[in-house]
């Protein structure tokens, strides 16, 4: 009976596969998409676009529920990990791949990517000032001490029973590079209030791994005082405002962030992923303020700091120089300096409003 309702199982899932209205699995097969993936990874020597597209067809395997999501949120979630670097699903848990459904669209299902903490862990080791980090469970059976003080302690040995228990508390801690930490632990207690606010408490990876997920909250409870990158630290409150439901729902407009798919367009990811800044081992491209039509700042000339009071000379164009000029509120002989004495006969509070 057992063998019968496992083919069964098997068969209705390849069913699934097989859907032609699944337009999800059509992102497998196009080429753009691959293209698209391929500019957001940039340089990565560890993941590629082809490993992407297979680890995320496996997941559509191991949760058919995905293939029953819109096409645009797979390809938004997978553009996401490949915008962080991180890989979707498989064995080392960067992005957990969760379908749920859209109140705010008539409930269709959507593909949300969560990070796991060992997609924090990764992102948090890209900090030049970090030097490791790591976040365990502590069950019932294991030896475990701690205390807060000038100089936190604690003592972990997990027990070598068949049957550690239950799990009592979650901690994380990190090391730096100067040679201080940071320590944190979180009774499950805790741990559980913030999974009650989580829009898929219920379901998903806080179901079938619990202790990653309470892993994951440590690590993002830590967040606030670790020296994390830029990308890390964004991407890390922003998965928290996804995973607890505080940001509007909805897809990403792919074409705003310059992922266009084969309308002729210029394909702006793949323009900027040429000159993406590496911060810590990230490879997303970056995109900076810099006003259409105006001319870059020189990169390899930083402006180098001033003594105190001199006068320095600002580089607006490349080869062309403004001449130099003192701060107008602290030199009396500067254009526009709002010490210069009044002309004579002229009303005093007339130089300082012109």
């Amino acid at each position: 009976m057992t063998k019968l309702k496992d083919k069964v199982d098997q068969a209705k899932q390849t069913q699934a596969l097989a859907k032609p209205a699944s337009s999800v699995l059509s992102i497998f097969q196009d080429a753009t998409i691959k293209t698209q993936l391929a500019a957001a990874l940039g340089y990565n020597p560890a993941l590629s676009a082809d490993r992407m597209l297979v680890v995320a067809l496996n997941e559509c395997r191991r949760t058919p529920a995905l293939l029953e999501c819109t096409r645009a949120s797979m390809v938004g979630a997978l553009l996401y990990a490949a915008h962080l670097g991180l890989e979707v699903g498989g064995a080392l848990g960067h992005v957990y791949l969760v379908p749920l459904k859209n109140s705010n669209r008539g409930g269709v299902k959507e593909v949300n990517a969560w990070l796991g903490y060992k997609g924090m862990i990764v992102l948090a080791r890209r900090s030049k000032e970090i030097s490791d980090i790591a976040a365990r469970p502590v069950y019932s059976n294991d030896y475990f001490e701690w205390e807060y003080a000038l100089d936190d302690r604690l003592v972990h040995r997990p027990s070598l029973m068949p049957d550690r228990g239950t799990i009592v508390a979650f901690y994380g801690i990190a090391r730096f590079v100067n040679g201080g930490r940071q320590m944190l632990v979180m009774s499950k207690t805790e741990v559980d209030s913030y999974r009650k606010r989580s829009k898929a408490s219920g379901e998903g990876p806080w179901v079938s791994d619990y202790a990653p997920m309470g892993s994951k909250t440590v690590i993002r409870r830590m967040a606030a005082f670790l020296p994390l990158t830029n990308q890390a630290a964004e991407a890390i409150a922003d998965d928290e405002e996804r995973e607890l439901g505080l940001t509007p729902e909805g897809v990403l407009d792919l074409e705003a962030l310059g992922f266009v798919a084969g309308d002729g367009k210029e394909n702006l990811l793949a323009k900027r992923s040429s000159t993406a800044a590496a911060e810590g081992g990230g490879t997303a491209p970056r995109v900076t303020d810099q006003a259409e039509g105006q001319e870059p700042a020189e990169p390899d000339q930083p402006p180098s700091a001033a003594p105190a009071g001199a006068d320095f000379k600002r580089h607006a164009h490349p080869g062309r120089h403004e001449e130099a000029a003192g701060d107008p509120t602290t030199d009396p002989a500067a254009p526009g300096s709002i010490l210069k004495e009044p002309e004579p006969n002229v009303d005093p509070g007339r130089a300082f409003r012109s």
